[in-house]
This record gives C-alpha cells, sequence and structure tokens, in this order.
C-alpha cells in the first residue's frame, strides 16, 4: 500500500506545517473567513476584524492613496499576504496594510493571491481582540521592514516601531509621518480620529 505523507484537508489552528504545505492547502480556499497565517510553522486562525478596525484601515489608506497618487514612488496594499520573514522561513502574514516601494515591490502572483517575498517597506497592523501581534511585530523587523505602525482603535493610539529598534506612541493629538520612507507623508491623528469616530 503506497502510503503518502498526511496533508490536511483543512486548516486547523495550532497544527504544524512548513510553508510549501500551508500554501498548497491556503491556495485551495475559497477568500472568506475564517483566514490563516503561519507563524513558526504553526497555524493560527486569524478572528474576524471588527467595525473599528474595517473603519481605521479603510480610512488610513485612502491617506496613503491620496500621498501615493501625488508622490508615485510605491504602492500600498490592503490585507496582503507576505512572507518568509524574520528568521523563519515557515512564516506567512496578512498584513492588514503594506507599502512597496518600488525598489521592493514583490512580483510574485499565483493568479489568485498576490505574495511578497519578505518584509514591506512599511507595514501597518490593526490591533483586534486575540491577534498576535507582538510576534509579526519583531519578525517584520528582522525581516527589513522600515516602519511597523500599530493601530489600537480602541485606545485612540498608534505604536511606531522602527528599524533600529526605538519606538513612538502617539495619541490621539499627535501626527503620523512616514519619516524618509515616505518622505512629507503626514496625516493628523486628532482629524484622522474624528472620521473614525462618526463612522463608528
Amino acid at each position: 500500500m503506497n502510503i503518502q505523507a498526511a496533508v490536511p484537508v483543512k486548516l486547523e489552528h495550532g497544527a504544524r506545517m512548513d510553508l510549501a504545505t500551508f500554501e498548497e492547502v491556503y491556495n485551495a480556499m475559497l477568500e472568506e473567513w475564517p483566514r490563516y497565517e503561519l507563524h513558526n510553522g504553526v497555524v493560527v486562525e486569524l478572528p474576524p476584524p471588527e467595525h473599528d478596525h474595517n473603519i481605521s484601515g479603510s480610512f488610513l489608506i485612502e491617506y496613503l492613496g491620496r500621498y501615493l497618487g501625488d508622490n508615485p514612488i510605491g504602492i500600498a496594499y490592503y490585507e496582503v499576504g507576505v512572507k518568509a520573514l524574520g528568521e523563519s522561513k515557515n512564516n506567512y502574514f496578512i498584513a492588514d496594510i503594506a507599502y512597496f516601494s518600488f525598489a521592493r515591490f514583490p512580483k510574485r502572483t499565483d493568479g489568485r493571491r498576490y505574495y511578497g517575498v519578505g518584509s514591506p517597506d512599511i507595514v501597518v497592523e490593526i490591533d483586534s481582540p486575540g491577534k498576535e501581534i507582538a510576534f509579526k511585530v519583531s519578525d517584520y523587523l528582522k525581516g527589513g521592514s522600515r516602519l511597523v505602525w500599530v493601530i489600537y482603535p480602541k485606545a485612540r493610539q498608534i505604536y511606531i516601531y522602527r528599524a533600529d529598534g526605538t519606538y513612538l506612541i502617539l495619541d490621539g493629538q499627535g501626527v503620523l509621518d512616514g519619516s524618509d520612507v515616505l518622505p512629507g507623508f503626514q496625516l493628523d491623528l486628532a482629524t484622522f480620529w474624528e472620521r473614525v469616530e462618526r463612522a463608528e
């Protein structure tokens, strides 16, 4: 009898597998929730995003789009899969927002999903209950991201993590800027959070 390696019919939270197996199974799934990531070879089921998560992400990608329309130096994506991050080759994350400069723009596609290999220049993660963010921030930076922005909608705060290991916490009255990654990009957070509040 020919015994083949066991491949899970469906992804399950906590299952262990390598990136190639994860991709094979994940690519066969429909684009719907639940969605999954691979954290150092362990499958992680993502919680469905809450309303304030979606609103915050939608408004931020709008502001980034305006900036990049005037400054065509790269592309920002919403919910893009990124793999081979940090020290593990068995990572696959779905970034809430990912900005790639044209110099680092990923070229790979399988016809259904778009993949980047390595970290985007800027990654935005938006907090949701049950979401594992600290692990991802570390691996994004180890993988080469220059900035990681973590948005906490309920607290009205944004944490800025830099490649040099420093970080900054912006409250509801601060200004989010793109540093040397997005020169001249500035977002007044009082205005941003006011829009979020009106839409909640």
